[in-house]
């Protein structure tokens, strides 16, 4: 862990504004100089210049869904269509058509789909990666903070730097969406025209996820991490994803920090389950002795 790692919440927050001023000002510059003036598809650049997206995790693994990363064999197309047949009644709201939902929901809830969740929230983002280190107590796992430039990812996959929705009726290029394929070749194991990794716009199906300010990448036939991908396309050197490591001397002040943000378990996940984990936290309740 060198010098620059993250050692409190001022901190964090400084080196992202930084960072952003500092290698994201030539996306202006550098998308203006691709792009004909003429096409359809424009990026509205002043606009997308500062937005970005970021994931907090407890190690820094690669960025990649949790499907492409199980070693034994797997039929994705039968995992889906499983959890939505045994899901129905739990979720009746949930239209049985509504594929682009019945993803979201399965990520949410923990099974390996092609989606890789990312937040708008910063402060999200940090307490993910120190709660989840804390709980690891690997005393090798660096806990990191990604931001990623999502319109950025999208120009360089398709040469649009749109965030599609993920309905088939929300149309982006020449009559299709994207977002949508990809979505579909989860439920039917047709390969998609479309290969590269895209961020879009998920659907809050959840309250968790609108409290969390959930975002979403979703991979179509290219396997590669993001890290792998950006690094082909020159895109990490230029700073539009970038890791900020957080001392692990320093993650339960900077954990406490948050909390008193108003940034807790309990605020992220509005439910009982939340609350009792909140609870735990606070009167530093240890895990019972288990019987033998």
């Amino acid at each position: 862990m060198d010098n620059n790692s993250i050692t409190s919440v001022p901190d964090y927050l400084t080196k992202i504004k930084t960072h952003i001023d500092s290698k994201w000002q030539v996306t202006v510059t550098a998308m203006h100089d691709r792009i004909e003036l003429d096409q359809t598809v424009r990026p509205d650049l002043e606009k997308r210049r500062y937005s970005a997206w970021f994931r907090g995790q407890a190690n820094d693994w690669p960025l990649l869904p949790k499907i492409f990363r199980i070693e034994q064999k797997f039929d994705e197309v039968e995992i889906n269509w499983a959890f939505r047949r045994q899901s129905s009644l739990i979720t009746a709201s949930l239209p049985l058509d509504d594929y682009a939902g019945w993803l979201f929901l399965a990520q949410h809830h923990g099974l390996p789909t092609r989606l890789l969740d990312w937040t708008a929230s910063s402060a999200a983002a940090l307490f993910f990666a120190i709660e989840g280190w804390l709980k690891a107590k690997n005393e090798h796992y660096k806990p990191i903070v990604w931001v990623l430039n999502p319109h950025i990812l999208n120009w360089t996959g398709s040469k649009s730097s749109i965030i599609p929705g993920t309905a088939e009726d929300e149309a982006v290029n020449n009559g299709r969406n994207p977002a949508h394929d990809r979505i579909w070749s989860a439920w039917s194991g047709e390969d998609s025209n479309h290969r590269a990794p895209m961020a879009i716009g998920g659907r809050y199906i959840h309250i968790r996820m609108q409290v969390q300010n959930s975002r979403f990448i979703i991979w179509g036939n290219d396997k590669r991490s993001i890290n792998d991908y950006f690094t082909d396309t020159d895109l990490i050197s230029k700073g539009f994803l970038h890791p900020f490591y957080i001392s692990t001397a320093h993650c339960k002040s900077i954990y406490c920090e948050l909390k008193e943000l108003g940034i807790s378990r309990s605020t992220l996940f509005p439910d009982l389950e939340g609350i009792a984990q909140d609870l735990g936290d606070t009167y530093d309740l240890k895990s019972p002795i288990p019987y033998t």
